[in-house]
Protein backbone atom coordinates (compact mmCIF):
# COMPACT_ATOMS: atom_id res chain seq x y z
CA UNK A 1 0.00 0.00 0.00
CA UNK A 2 1.69 3.32 -1.11
CA UNK A 3 0.25 6.05 1.30
CA UNK A 4 0.49 9.56 -1.06
CA UNK A 5 1.43 12.90 1.52
CA UNK A 6 0.91 16.13 0.40
CA UNK A 7 4.05 17.57 -1.25
CA UNK A 8 5.26 20.84 1.29
CA UNK A 9 6.09 23.06 -2.07
CA UNK A 10 2.43 22.55 -2.88
CA UNK A 11 1.79 24.62 0.05
CA UNK A 12 5.25 27.10 -0.77
CA UNK A 13 4.16 27.58 -4.30
CA UNK A 14 0.87 29.07 -3.21
CA UNK A 15 2.41 32.05 -0.53
CA UNK A 16 2.40 35.23 -2.74
CA UNK A 17 6.06 36.14 -1.16
CA UNK A 18 8.84 34.03 -0.70
CA UNK A 19 10.67 35.99 1.41
CA UNK A 20 11.60 35.14 5.28
CA UNK A 21 8.23 35.38 8.00
CA UNK A 22 10.87 34.95 10.79
CA UNK A 23 12.33 38.30 10.03
CA UNK A 24 14.53 38.08 12.99
CA UNK A 25 17.83 40.96 12.94
CA UNK A 26 20.60 39.63 10.82
CA UNK A 27 17.74 37.99 8.24
CA UNK A 28 18.83 37.95 4.62
CA UNK A 29 15.44 38.34 3.13
CA UNK A 30 15.19 35.83 0.59
CA UNK A 31 18.89 33.87 0.44
CA UNK A 32 18.43 30.33 1.36
CA UNK A 33 14.77 30.27 2.12
CA UNK A 34 13.02 27.27 2.96
CA UNK A 35 10.89 25.67 5.25
CA UNK A 36 11.73 26.02 9.35
CA UNK A 37 9.59 23.47 10.64
CA UNK A 38 7.93 24.11 14.56
CA UNK A 39 9.45 20.67 16.01
CA UNK A 40 12.95 18.75 14.99
CA UNK A 41 12.73 15.98 12.43
CA UNK A 42 12.39 13.14 14.93
CA UNK A 43 8.85 14.73 16.13
CA UNK A 44 7.73 13.99 12.69
CA UNK A 45 8.57 10.45 11.96
CA UNK A 46 5.65 9.08 13.53
CA UNK A 47 3.88 11.59 11.70
CA UNK A 48 4.86 12.31 8.53
CA UNK A 49 1.85 13.76 7.09
CA UNK A 50 2.16 16.77 9.71
CA UNK A 51 5.65 17.54 7.56
CA UNK A 52 3.57 19.94 4.97
CA UNK A 53 1.07 21.02 7.28
CA UNK A 54 1.14 24.76 6.49
CA UNK A 55 0.88 25.02 10.79
CA UNK A 56 4.07 23.04 10.65
CA UNK A 57 6.36 24.93 9.29
CA UNK A 58 7.47 28.74 8.18
CA UNK A 59 9.68 30.02 5.26
CA UNK A 60 13.10 31.36 6.92
CA UNK A 61 15.98 32.69 5.77
CA UNK A 62 19.01 30.58 6.17
CA UNK A 63 19.81 33.04 8.90
CA UNK A 64 16.66 32.75 10.53
CA UNK A 65 16.31 29.26 10.26
CA UNK A 66 19.38 28.51 12.02
CA UNK A 67 18.25 30.73 14.82
CA UNK A 68 14.73 28.97 15.15
CA UNK A 69 16.45 25.80 15.52
CA UNK A 70 18.80 26.49 17.66
CA UNK A 71 17.36 25.66 20.96
CA UNK A 72 20.11 28.21 23.01
CA UNK A 73 18.46 30.88 21.02
CA UNK A 74 15.14 30.01 20.64
CA UNK A 75 12.88 28.18 23.72
CA UNK A 76 10.46 26.09 22.77
CA UNK A 77 7.84 29.04 24.72
CA UNK A 78 9.34 31.41 21.94
CA UNK A 79 8.71 29.50 19.36
CA UNK A 80 5.82 28.11 20.07
CA UNK A 81 5.27 32.19 20.28
CA UNK A 82 6.42 32.61 17.17
CA UNK A 83 4.55 29.97 15.16
CA UNK A 84 1.04 31.32 16.86
CA UNK A 85 1.60 34.55 16.01
CA UNK A 86 2.71 33.86 11.96
CA UNK A 87 -0.43 30.69 11.44
CA UNK A 88 -3.11 31.42 13.76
Amino acid sequence: MEIKLPCILDGYKRKKDRYCELNFKGCMGTFGVAPAHKYPREWYRSKPELLSDYHQWIIGCQYCHQILDDRSKTTEEEKDEIFNQLRP
